[in-house]
């Protein structure tokens, strides 16, 4: 733990020599674990290499992080802005230009950085794991197709559970918590690209992860990164295995003691020999084994510095010497390099093959000179621990908890990304040095400025009278001062009046004037520079109540944007950290077993359990957005819209969609809201479709319903009127019957009434004997009569009409 406030490291001009590099390379592996001159000389050359500026993040640069941060709270020395002003003093050390105003800083800048390192607070990265071989592809493909058979045969499956008597409880269903239930093979899709369908040992990695993320106290560990990304523009973190109990641990590094020495890319991605200064007291030099006669010679050395007390004060072992010996801070060098061990092997025919047997290292050839000889290098990584300026060494050896990267070479503990080449802490430093010299050069004119006053001519005032009463220039003034006002009449002492002449008072005006008004000019030149610098609009720093909400979203995002870089720096540690504390996970489960307790959202117990067949299966670590402002507005209004268009008919989602959404945009799975939206909304529209294809459907047999029972109804009143004049016609003819009945026995009554016959007809074969077969005989023998005249007409005989066409009467003549 570093201390605040230490800009200077111990003993940097002894180590300003260039000390010989170590050739640990060409020392035996069997034996360099523990040859402690080996760490002792890698040591000294790390540290000498940092105070000479010979490393990636130079001691020069530490000095100015230092600076930096120290602007950042607004406590930069004084010293510089009283040599700009008055560089001049006596000899008493005195600056008697400037000896009256306050040197004082005024805290500018710490306000726009405290609203930049909150709106960074805003954004975090959610992490997850993906196990990335074949077999785990296979699996979540079996996991998916698996959960999409229980979802839709889920009335079967219950039915054979029923049957086979297995409780709710047992059964052993793998169908994952899903943010919603999927109704097609898309859904299915949708859920799988959102990683829904997650394995047991990749959930077992996220929540160990989480556990690490709550030992560790992320968010303390993100809130000193966010400062250092502002300020020194370079953050770090190391990750590595708690000695007490044994878990994957990480921990925040000061950039400001990170000594790196070689790097095979700009963003760090191999670090081949780094170290931290921290910070130990002698009680924690005693855990870790030291002995009383080094822990002496390290209180010795630190003497006297970094608030340390005198050694001699402290050296008799009372209770209060002791105590105070244990607060003793203390510079060590926690280091973490690579070397590379050499092996050689010989390979020798056996049964037709070519056998490798390993050499001793001091081998210079093969045994035999038809045997091969091969040497071979790999890359090892060492640890050690160095009180600086001492020849103390502790806590060195293999690194115990080695992890290696995709290509399997092994990776340092430390996670350094260099966010800026020239941060944000630096760019402002001239710009708050200009306001903070404005504010000086106001003191003191302030400091100098004379008041307010009056100009009195004492002649003129001793010969003013009124009436017969003469006043003295006392009671002139007294008046001046009282009313304001004052009658003169300036004349000569013969009594001539003077033309032109000048009041015996003026008044004369003191303050700043002009010197104000200058101050705001360029006051608030200087604090819009700053602003522009900080990449900080003022709309966002102090945004008004009349500014536009285009406007207001416009800056903000411009603001974010200009953080992007940090935002950047932060997630790619956030990842290696995390990818290297799952890595670790899997060692102690290939070498122990991991077992831990973890607490679920809801309050429970969970017992975790990783297998040693976790280990040397490739894990990738995904950091992704947990909480954006600006994605979970344009989320949230989108949902308040599709809410507004269910209310007015059209596709959108219910009330209780949208508290599951704001749900998830609190706990921030923005994701998950995304989805789940993105599928209601579709739900809703293919709802709605079959709605609408329901309803034509029905109004398509309504239709043909009612032309149906319209033509069944104009087909029975059809027949019905069919009906009605055939039963008309019926009707007429049965009335033309009878009235021809009526007329022919009216005409039979008539004839016989004539005739004289006093008996009438009873019935119609009497009405037949009597007219009706006379008249029929008559109409036939008529037909007969002109059927023989024609035939008579065409043969050309008889000349005598009247004789052809006599015809006696046939029968009675009285009939």
């Amino acid at each position: 733990m570093a201390i605040a406030g230490i800009t200077e490291l111990p003993f940097v001009d002894t180590f300003k020599r260039d000390p010989q590099p170590p050739a640990n390379d060409n020392l035996d592996p069997a034996t360099k674990p523990t040859a402690k001159e080996m760490f002792l000389q890698k040591s000294r050359w790390l540290y000498a290499a940092y105070v000479r500026n010979d490393t990636m993040i130079p001691y020069a640069a530490a000095q100015e992080f230092q600076m930096n941060r120290l602007y950042a709270q607004g406590k930069q020395p004084n010293v510089k802005y009283m040599e700009t002003l008055y560089p001049f003093k006596n000899k008493k050390g005195e600056r008697k230009g400037f000896q009256n105003i306050s040197w004082d800083n005024v805290a500018f800048y710490p306000k726009l950085r405290e609203i930049m390192l909150g709106r960074l607070r805003k954004f975090d990265y959610a992490v997850s794991c993906n196990i990335v071989d074949e077999q785990a592809a296979d699996s979540k493909a079996t996991l998916k197709y698996m959960t999409w058979v229980e979802i839709q045969e889920k009335d079967f499956l219950d039915q054979v559970n029923e049957i086979l008597g297995i409780p709710p409880d047992q059964q052993n269903g793998q169908t994952p918590q899903l943010p919603f239930k999927p109704s097609s093979l898309q859904d299915l899709d949708i859920l799988a690209q959102t990683g829904s369908f997650k394995l047991t040992e990749e959930l077992v990695y996220e929540k160990l992860l989480s556990k690490t993320h709550q030992l560790c106290e992320w968010d303390e560990i993100k809130n000193r990164l966010d400062e250092d990304a502002v300020d020194c523009g370079v953050i770090a973190t190391k990750t590595f295995t708690d000695p007490v109990t044994n878990l994957p641990c990480v921990r925040y590094s000061d950039p400001a003691f990170l000594v790196v020495r070689h790097n095979r890319d700009a963003s760090f991605n191999h670090i081949t020999d780094a170290g931290e200064i921290i910070f130990m007291s002698t009680s924690q030099l005693r855990e870790y084994g030291l002995s009383e006669d080094d822990i002496t010679t390290a209180a010795k050395a630190y003497s006297g510095m970094w608030t340390n007390p005198a050694y001699q004060a402290v050296w008799p072992y009372n209770r209060q010497g002791y105590d105070m010996l244990g607060m003793f801070n203390i510079a060590v060098l926690d280091m973490d390099f690579e070397s590379f061990d050499t092996y050689k092997y010989e390979y020798r025919p056996i049964n037709g093959q070519q056998m490798p047997f390993k050499l001793p290292f001091d081998a210079t050839g093969p045994s035999r000179s038809k045997n091969t000889y091969e040497v071979n290098k790999y890359g090892r990584r060492y640890r050690c621990k160095w009180v600086i300026g001492t020849d103390i060494i502790f806590d060195y050896g293999y690194q115990y908890d080695q992890v290696f990267d995709s290509e399997n070479r092994p990776k340092s503990q430390f996670n350094v990304y260099r966010v800026a080449d020239r941060p944000i802490g630096s760019r402002v430093i001239s710009i708050i040095d200009d306001l903070q010299l404005l504010i000086l050069k106001l003191r003191n004119a302030w400091a100098k400025a004379r008041p307010s006053g009056i100009i009195i001519d004492w002649t003129a005032l001793s010969n003013i009278s009124i009436g017969d009463e003469k006043l003295s220039p006392k009671d002139v003034l007294s008046i001046f001062r009282n009313e304001g006002d004052i009658i003169y009449k300036p004349m000569l002492i013969n009594g001539q009046p003077v033309i032109g002449g000048q009041p015996p008072i003026k008044e004369t005006v003191g303050g700043l004037g002009p010197i104000a008004n200058e101050f705001v000019l360029f006051f608030n030149l200087y604090v819009s520079q700053l602003r522009e610098i900080a990449g900080l609009p003022a709309i966002v720093d102090s945004p008004s109540g009349d500014a536009l909400v285009g406007v207001q979203k416009g800056a903000e995002s411009a603001n974010i944007d200009s953080m992007r870089s940090i935002l950047m720096g932060y997630k790619r540690v956030k990842q290696r950290s995390f990818t290297n504390l799952c890595l670790m996970w899997q060692l102690l489960a290939q070498t122990k077993g991991v077992e831990q307790q973890y607490a679920g959202w809801d309050g429970g117990m969970e017992v975790l359990r990783l297998g040693w067949e976790a280990a040397g299966r490739p894990v990738e670590v995904v950091c992704e957005m947990l909480i954006d402002d600006t994605v979970r507005q344009t989320v949230l209004q989108a949902a308040n819209n599709s809410l507004a268009a269910a209310k007015q008919g059209a596709v959108g989602i219910t009330m209780a969609d949208f508290f599951f959404i704001m749900n998830a945009l609190e706990k921030g799975q923005i994701l998950w809201a995304q989805t789940y939206l993105s599928y209601r909304e579709q739900q809703k529209f293919q709802e709605q479709q079959q709605l609408q294809a329901q309803n034509m459907q029905l109004n398509q047999q309504g239709a043909i319903q009612q032309e149906q029972v319209k033509s069944q109804g104009q087909q029975e009143a059809l027949a019905m009127e069919m009906k009605m004049e055939q039963a008309k016609g019926m009707t007429d003819i049965e009335a033309i019957k009878e009235k021809g009945r009526q007329d022919r026995l009216t005409l039979i009554y008539q004839s016989h009434l004539e005739k004289g016959l006093p008996v009438l007809p009873e019935s119609e074969d009497i009405l037949q004997q009597y007219f009706l077969q006379p008249a029929l005989d008559a109409m036939v023998q008529q037909k007969m009569n002109e059927m023989q005249m024609q035939q008579q007409a065409a043969k050309g005989q008889g000349d005598n009409p009247a004789e052809t066409l006599a015809i006696p009467p046939q029968g009675d003549a009285q009939s």
